[in-house]
């Protein structure tokens, strides 16, 4: 028995091109939806993007350099020293970089602007400490942990200001507020 099927050989080609051509412009959809954020929501702007990683890269790079200046405060070593040298010019480069994606933006100007008061003040603190250290007193580095501890509160309560916000314009750009976040953790 011959079982014959309702379309000539041509028609049928021309049935599963169509349902392949379907199959890709669905697929292309799919596709399109998810590397298009924004297009139902806000406006999709590459600054708000780079303005979440600037504000990521700022709060690691401050907690580098708060980390490894307590360290250094706590276990001197030459090594120590030398990762605080480090994360002062590397926490200068990111504070930049991200007043130059926030330019502009009124809130994160703002909060930046504090940011950069403060930082001048931090810097000098450390960089007074770098060659003598090791030879501080208990007291002396005690005042120094202190002072430290003081610019730590105040600079990451400011800096953590800057990301909240920044992920949030993030969210709200990429259309899933209230569907989930971007992944990145709560604190």
């Amino acid at each position: 028995m011959v079982l014959q099927m309702p379309f000539s050989p041509g028609r049928r080609q021309a049935l599963f091109a169509l349902m392949g051509i379907v199959i890709a412009v669905l697929a292309f959809a799919l596709v399109f939806d998810r590397l298009v954020p924004g297009r139902s929501g806000a406006a999709f702007d590459d600054r708000i993007a780079r303005n979440a990683l600037a504000a990521n890269t700022l709060e690691k790079d401050f907690s580098s350099l708060v980390r490894d200046a307590y360290l250094m405060a706590v276990a001197p070593t030459p090594e120590r020293v030398e990762a605080v040298r480090v994360n002062l010019d590397e926490f200068e480069q990111a504070l930049a970089e991200a007043e130059a994606v926030a330019a502009g933006n009124g809130d994160h100007g703002d909060t930046l602007a504090r940011l950069r008061e403060d930082w001048p003040q931090l810097r000098a603190l450390i960089e007074a400490r770098l060659s003598d250290i090791a030879a501080l007193g208990e007291t002396g580095r005690r005042d120094f942990v202190d002072t430290l501890a003081r610019f730590d509160d105040t600079m990451d309560a400011r800096i953590e200001t800057y990301r909240t916000a920044s992920r949030a314009e993030l969210d709200a750009a990429l259309g899933e507020e209230g569907e989930g976040e971007t992944g990145a953790p709560d604190r």
